[in-house]
Formats: C-alpha cells, sequence, structure tokens
C-alpha cells in the first residue's frame, strides 16, 4: 500500500489485532506500506510492534507520531526530518552531516539520557531509539553551526531525564511536566512532552528546547561545567573565553532593553495604541533565565515575527547559534504570537518583571588585550606559587587555555601568569579584583595619535632665566638704592628678589633635567 509520508508523518498510531490506523488510514497488520524514498518500505506490523512498545511503558500517556515510529521500525533517519526544521534549509550532504551528527551525540559518552519509571525504577534498557534519537537531534539543531560548543557542552556528563508518566515525574521532584534541576545538573522532562508539539500542520511548542535554555544559562563555556547564571547563551559572557562575541552581546543588550521598555509601557500604563507590543509572554519577564529560554525557543519557532519586531536580539541570536532559522519557516508557528498579543491587548495588566540588563562587561582574564599594561590590586600567589604583588605593573602579551585540565597561561612581558580553574577560582571568577588597566597606550592595534614635537626645555629655561634677572635688577635697586621708604614699593622690591630666587632654582633643575635624558 502508497502512503504519502510527508502527509502523514505527523499522524498519531492507534493499533488493533487486525490492522493499523494511521491518521484517518486503515492498513491491514500483514501489509506493507511503500512510503517511497528514501525511506523505502515498512511492515504494519512492525509499526504496531513500535507502537505497543510506547503504550506498555507510558500506560497509553505517549502516543508517538508515524513519524518517530517509522524510524523505530526501520532505522531510516530521514524519517526524523519533521522533528527538526533545519533540515528544510539543509542539501544532500548537510543531511549527511546532521544525521551524523545525531548519531555522535547519542553515542557520547557525556550524553546521559535516562528513562525512568514510577518509583524511580530504570527502563534505560528498554528505550525506544527514537527517544535517544529526538533528544540527540534537538540538540544537534541548536548546535549544528556552533559544534566548537556542543565539544564544551558534552566534555562532562550532560543529563537527561525522561519520565514514562506524570507520576514518575512527580516522584522525582519534578515540576510543571518540564524543568531543568540545577542540584543534579539534569533535565527533567515527561516523556510525552516530547512529542506534544509534534502533532499540526508545522512543528509547535517545544518544552525541550525551553528547558535546554535554562541549561545553557548554567553552562560555563570556559570549564565546560554548569556554573553562573546569567540569562545568557554560550558565548554573550566574557567569561565564555574564546567563545566570546562582544558583537552578539552588544545586539542582546539592546535587543533585550528594548523587550524591556516595551514590557514596562504595559506595566506602567503608558502603552499607546500603536505602540510595538513585547515578543514574549508576561511568563518570560519574571525573570532573567525564563527570557533567555522563552525566547531561545521563539527563535526556533517564530523566527519572522521575532526578527521582524526586534532585529538587534534576533541578530543576536543568529550571532550566538550560528544561522537563521527563518530560512525554514514560510510561516511562523503561530500558537505563541497569538497567545501574547492576545494578553497584551486584553486589558490586563502583566505582572511585575523581575529582568535585569547586563552591564559592560568587567575585566575579565578573557578580554585582556596586547600590548595593555596592567596592575595588580591585591597580592595573590598563582598555581606554581609564583607571588604577584599589590602595584605590579605587567604588560599583557598573550593567552593558552588547556580545556582538559582547566589551565590557563597568560603572558605577559614581565612575568607569566599560570591559573588554574578550581585552585584558583577566586582569581579566575573575579580577576577585576585582582587587575586592573594601568596604561592602554601600548594597545596592539589600535591607532596612536601623531606623537607631539618635544620642546627644547633647556633653551627654553634659558630665555627665562633674563626675564628673572631683570626682575631681581629691579628689586635690588628699590630696595637698596632707590632711598624710597614706601612700604608698598619695598615688598614690591622684595617680591622681584623672591620671585628671581625661585626662577634660577627652576631653570636649573630644567637645565640639568634636559641634560640628563
Amino acid at each position: 500500500m502508497n502512503i504519502n509520508f510527508k502527509s502523514t508523518q505527523n499522524k498519531p498510531i492507534r493499533i488493533a489485532s487486525s490492522h493499523v490506523e494511521i491518521g484517518s488510514q486503515r492498513v491491514g497488520i500483514d501489509e506493507s506500506l511503500n512510503l517511497d524514498a528514501p525511506l523505502g518500505t515498512v511492515s504494519s506490523r512492525s509499526l504496531a510492534q513500535a507502537m505497543d512498545k510506547f503504550v506498555q511503558l507510558t500506560g497509553g500517556h505517549c502516543n508517538p507520531q508515524f513519524a518517530a515510529l517509522v524510524f523505530d521500525a526501520t532505522a531510516q533517519f530521514r524519517a526524523l526530518d519533521w522533528y527538526f526544521p533545519i533540515t528544510k534549509i539543509l542539501d544532500a550532504s548537510e543531511w549527511d552531516n546532521f544525521y551524523d551528527l545525531v548519531r555522535r551525540i547519542a553515542t557520547h559518552p557525556n550524553f546521559d539520557i535516562q528513562l525512568i519509571g514510577e518509583n524511580r525504577s530504570s527502563l534505560n534498557h528498554e528505550m525506544p531509539s527514537s527517544v535517544r534519537h529526538l533528544v540527540a537531534g534537538q540538540l544537534a539543531e541548536v548546535f549544528f553551526h556552533k559544534q566548537n560548543i556542543l565539544d564544551r557542552f558534552l566534555f562532562t556528563p550532560r543529563h537527561f531525564q525522561l519520565y514514562v508518566t506524570p507520576r514518575a515525574f512527580e516522584q522525582d521532584g519534578g515540576v510543571s511536566g518540564g524543568d531543568y534541576n540545577p542540584s543534579n545538573e539534569s533535565m527533567q522532562l515527561v516523556l510525552s512532552r516530547l512529542f506534544e508539539g509534534f502533532n499540526g500542520e508545522t512543528a509547535g511548542v517545544c518544552p525541550f528546547l525551553h528547558e535546554l535554555g535554562h541549561m545553557l544559562d548554567h553552562f560555563d563555556v570556559s570549564s565546560g561545567r554548569m556554573g553562573l547564571v546569567e540569562g545568557l547563551l554560550p558565548g554573550a559572557s566574557p567569561r565564555d573565553g574564546e567563545a566570546f562575541n562582544p558583537a552578539a552581546r552588544k545586539k542582546f543588550i539592546a535587543g533585550k532593553s528594548l523587550e524591556l521598555k516595551r514590557y514596562l509601557a504595559l506595566y506602567d500604563g503608558k502603552f499607546k495604541e500603536g505602540d510595538t507590543l513585547p515578543i514574549g509572554h508576561p511568563y518570560v519577564f519574571q525573570n532573567d533565565g525564563e527570557f533567555i529560554a522563552g525566547y531561545l525557543e521563539m527563535f526556533f519557532r517564530n523566527p519572522n515575527y521575532f526578527a521582524e519586531n526586534n532585529p538587534d536580539l534576533y541578530s543576536a541570536f543568529v550571532e550566538l547559534l550560528g544561522y537563521d532559522t527563518r530560512g525554514a519557516w514560510k510561516q511562523d508557528f503561530p500558537h505563541y504570537v497569538n497567545q501574547n498579543r492576545t494578553f497584551y491587548l486584553s486589558g490586563k495588566k502583566p505582572g511585575k518583571p523581575g529582568l535585569t540588563i547586563p552591564k559592560d562587561e568587567a575585566l575579565t582574564l578573557y578580554t585582556l588585550e596586547e600590548g595593555v599594561v596592567y596592575e595588580v590590586l591585591q597580592s595573590f600567589k598563582d598555581y606554581y606559587g609564583n607571588e604577584f604583588s599589590a602595584g605590579d605593573k605587567l604588560t599583557f602579551t598573550g593567552r593558552n587555555f588547556v580545556p582538559y585540565h582547566g589551565g590557563h597561561t597568560i603572558t605577559f612581558k614581565e612575568k607569566t601568569l599560570y591559573l588554574q580553574e578550581d585552585e584558583n577560582r577566586d582569581v579566575v571568577d573575579s580577576f577585576d579584583e585582582y587587575f586592573k588597566v594601568f596604561d592602554s597606550s601600548g594597545r596592539v592595534g589600535k591607532p596612536q595619535p601623531p606623537a607631539k614635537q618635544k620642546k627644547n626645555e633647556r633653551r627654553e629655561a634659558f630665555r627665562y632665566f633674563w626675564v628673572y634677572l631683570l626682575f631681581v635688577a629691579l628689586g635690588v635697586w628699590i630696595v637698596f638704592f632707590s632711598g624710597e621708604q614706601n612700604v608698598v614699593v619695598v615688598i614690591a622690591g622684595w617680591f622681584g628678589i623672591v620671585f628671581f630666587g625661585l626662577g634660577v632654582v627652576t631653570s636649573l633643575r630644567t637645565i640639568f633635567k634636559q641634560r640628563d635624558k
């Protein structure tokens, strides 16, 4: 039986003893389905077996689409295109590269994906292949053009905990059907939520992307570990080392400031007809973490609306993730846009915002500039016990980083500084408390103004010497030879003599100083 895969890939499947229902189509259990190239044929019975596995695992809580079950039955990766909009803008060679990346992530030793049943039972050995590869594929879609960041992300184990039922999720401390749990550095998600946004005409709501936004907010690119929470994607913080993108940070700050300004207009009752609405839902304005998670999801679901209404913020995401998602979306997923606009235009007052705007970056070991002289603010010892004393002046020449050891070698003309991220955490994280810019005039690459012609100070000193001599001659004549007794005139005379003395001392000092140069 011939099946148009593209028109049925998003349909649910129902199984009976004698047939399988794919959307509104019924296929006998012993029939084979012709899905055309590149998928070929698949037996109806193998689809039924794949679906039955989900039913048994989840008690009917999770109903994957036809596309996922075809993958489970055939292991043909192109069956998963539906779940990854990026595949719409890839050519043949890029498809192969994309799914090679999916395989690499799925088999990576630090890709720790767990299937958890009720009473915290492990069901990893029963996990359908589509589940593992859907999660790996979501990561591949985000990092396809930033695989250097992905390598750092998988530097240490990354935990993804999927729960077969809502009850299993709640028993393990899960919240709201999906969350990122910083205490165990794990994303927690009810299994059904991995599939819930893929039944419509376009890919839709994607809780995984939202929670991945939280996970990436906690991710410290420089160390490859989970660290500070700043409401930023990897590459937007000076702490991110070689991955830091100053242009993206600048655009992000401008775009986030604009979103907050629009939101405050609504919150303060100053919104006027014709003003542009915030893009995100009020929920994402409650704190910086929700903001980055919400806008990451919209970048992958409403890119056209996002780019039109806040070009700076959208461009920041393009810079940080390496590609423009609009190519995959002729039309946006409408739900988020419509839901958010409906709320804002309802006249209801949104909640108080809790956003902060990143400030201009403080000095970090990643923002040191070649040729600039830095002053040590407080004394300390580096990893090898070398002493750096308050007041030391050091001229920066370069930096090397060894990620597997977390070691930074910072080279100055005067000496070399060795820092290890765990042993010297106080210096690494608070670099601006240990160093400050002392002299930036030697910054490499910065055009210097032409040097001014120095005056011949010695010649100038001799010229003023004759002026001083005139004053003393006048003063001596008034005091000793004029016979004038007027107090004012006498004081003026003595002033001339004193002025001459100071002038002579200054001139001699200048002459000898110039001679020594």
